[in-house]
């Protein structure tokens, strides 16, 4: 039986930007693929080129001095070569998205009833009474308590918290297919964060949508995602499930990122470890590996850029051999002298 075609499709995309002081490589030749009803997580440190793969996928990216390269298809559609009514008439409709930060996604001097009501009469040939309704209803879904008053307010009448949860409601006001989350939990209380969290996860039983979300939390990532994507650099190192990545991680960025995390079982370190150095600047990225010069296990190899590579049904680019990386995990993370 062939296999599901995938819903969204990524091949060697690449976003770069001219500037004063040479070209910025912001994505670096990124290949994914999501599945119909996945979740998939994908994380890295701030500027490793989440959000500019999440805005290149809704080609939102309009700098006349950047340049996008490679392949996106959406539900077998080439969404680079769409004319721009069509890509209009995809944005919101079955691609929708959830920007970092919601006060500067919604517009203050429009009541938030009246953008998702104006969201929903954009796709749909409803009337307004129809749509104010909607926006209510969609408002009660992401856990607003009386919606039909929140809907009059403006967003500066509404906590973080409140906001996110009218964004998220914008994004699912026509029931997309794919929903892109960009760091939809930041700067959210635990227990909030935890209600956004749940919220994004019954998007899959309720909508039947599939959901990419952005995040340098792998707490938010155990708690939904299906699959992890690790970026570094512009990159992808490591791809597998949730399960696959958390147990056995394959790629020593992704090891100094959990091993920055506080255990929840043992003894208490002294000091949290971290992953010596800073992220390469973009505009001169080393040559072969660019975690190299933050790696304590790098070797002559590594002045090759290492190839997306499968290992056990597991996406990675590293060359550490696969039996040694046991061994070397198990050695402690200490700074580069």
């Amino acid at each position: 039986m062939p296999a599901e075609t995938p819903l969204l499709d990524v091949r060697d995309l690449s976003v770069s930007f001219r500037t004063e002081r040479g070209v910025v490589r912001a994505v670096d030749k990124v290949s994914f693929s999501i599945g119909r009803r996945e979740i998939v997580g994908l994380v890295g440190e701030s500027g490793s080129g989440k959000s500019q793969t999440m805005l290149s996928l809704m080609r939102l990216i309009e700098d006349p001095r950047a340049t996008i390269e490679g392949s996106i298809r959406f539900d077998g559609v080439d969404v680079l070569a769409l004319p721009r009514k069509e890509l209009k008439a995809l944005r919101g409709d079955r691609i929708a998205m959830i920007f970092q930060d919601p006060m500067t996604s919604l517009t203050p001097v429009h009541t938030v009833g009246d953008q998702i009501s104006e969201q929903i009469r954009a796709h749909r040939a409803v009337s307004r009474k129809a749509a104010a309704d909607r926006a209510v209803e969609l408002l009660n879904t992401v856990g607003i308590a009386d919606a039909s008053r929140v809907a009059k307010r403006y967003p500066h009448e509404l906590s973080g918290g409140m906001r996110q949860r009218v964004v998220i409601a914008m994004a699912l006001s026509c029931d997309p297919d794919l929903l892109l989350a960009d760091e939809p939990t930041t700067a959210l209380d635990v227990t909030v964060q935890a209600q956004i969290l749940d919220l994004i996860s019954r998007l899959r039983s309720q909508f039947g949508s599939s959901v990419i979300l952005v995040t340098h939390d792998l707490g938010v990532v155990a708690e939904v995602a299906d699959r992890v994507l690790v970026m570094y650099a512009g990159r992808v190192v490591e791809e597998g499930t949730m399960a696959e990545v958390f147990r056995d991680p394959f790629h020593p960025y992704t090891w100094g990122l959990f091993d920055s995390i506080p255990p929840l079982e043992g003894a208490r370190p002294k000091r949290l470890r971290s992953i010596p150095g800073s992220p390469p600047s973009l505009m001169a990225l080393p040559p072969g590996c660019a975690f190299a010069p933050r790696c304590r296990f790098r070797f002559d190899a590594c002045a090759i850029r290492p190839p997306a590579r499968a290992d056990g049904g597991r996406r990675h680019a590293c060359h550490l051999p696969s039996e040694r990386r046991g061994e070397l995990r198990a050695r402690p993370i200490e700074a580069l002298s």
